[in-house]
């Protein structure tokens, strides 16, 4: 095998890493803008809308509290999901640079 063709294999392997690791990149990044968003804000929406409609008494007024504080924590976690999963398509974006030790 000569030097050229040693070359070749290589570059290929890497075109051929580095596709996977975009294509799981991209993967990535739409997971982690559209899909929690995509589900979470038209329920937050309809639960907004069904409360503003209602009549609370006093009685009840505790429980509305309680469902607003789960929408928010439902909300906080949705954000720290994104986050986790922005970081991990940071991770697969510069993961097939990282140097490696022989």
């Amino acid at each position: 095998m000569n030097e050229n063709e040693i070359v070749k294999n290589v570059l290929r392997s890497d075109r051929r890493k580095m596709w996977i690791w975009g294509i799981l990149c991209v993967l990535a990044w739409a997971l982690a803008v559209m899909l929690p968003w995509s589900m979470l804000l038209p329920m937050m929406a309809k639960v907004a809308e069904h409360l503003s409609q209602q009549h609370v008494k006093p009685e009840e007024s505790a429980e509305m509290l309680e469902l607003l504080r789960a929408i928010k924590i439902g909300t906080m976690g949705t954000m720290l999901g994104n986050l986790v999963t922005m970081l991990a398509a940071a991770g697969c974006t510069i993961a097939f640079r990282w140097p490696r030790t022989a």
